[in-house]
């Protein structure tokens, strides 16, 4: 498939993406405490790579395949900040079903509505965005299982 500017665009705002999610969930398999008190600033980077892309993207009429995942990581980072951060739900050790499955099913289809297009793009940019998908997602479940 030929490169354009808007998948390039696309990838290196899914790689960014994946990066954060690593980087928040190393944290939190490091020191949960910080993770706790600083994860905030993860969701503002989210709503902004959200809000920018998806507005750039828009303008320049992109194609829906690019401009769908930056729409629904803005949805899943709004989410996220008014249960987490507004309405304060302890809703991971304490599970809210009403909370969990809408969180975990953003959460999910955010990610893959890049790495389908990624894979559909080049190998090379879907490999590697598999990868971090994978690792982040383990230590992800993991740490919610560790005491």
């Amino acid at each position: 498939m030929r490169d354009t500017s808007f998948d390039s665009f696309f990838a290196v705002v899914g790689f960014v993406y994946q990066v954060l999610l690593l980087a928040n969930f190393v944290i939190r398999w490091v020191k949960p405490e910080v993770e706790l008190r600083y994860g905030w600033i993860t969701y503002g980077l989210f709503l902004l790579l959200g809000l920018g892309s998806t507005a750039y993207l828009v303008s320049q009429g992109a194609p829906s395949k690019v401009t769908i995942g930056p729409i629904l990581l803005l949805v899943y980072a709004v989410f996220g900040v008014v249960v987490d951060q507004v309405l304060r739900l302890d809703w991971r050790d304490k599970p809210i079903l009403g909370v969990l499955i809408p969180y975990v099913i953003l959460y999910q289809v955010s990610n893959f509505s890049w790495l389908f297009p990624l894979w559909q793009m080049k190998w090379q940019w879907g490999l590697p965005f598999t990868v971090l998908y994978v690792v982040h997602t383990v230590l992800n479940t993991a740490s919610h299982f560790r005491k």
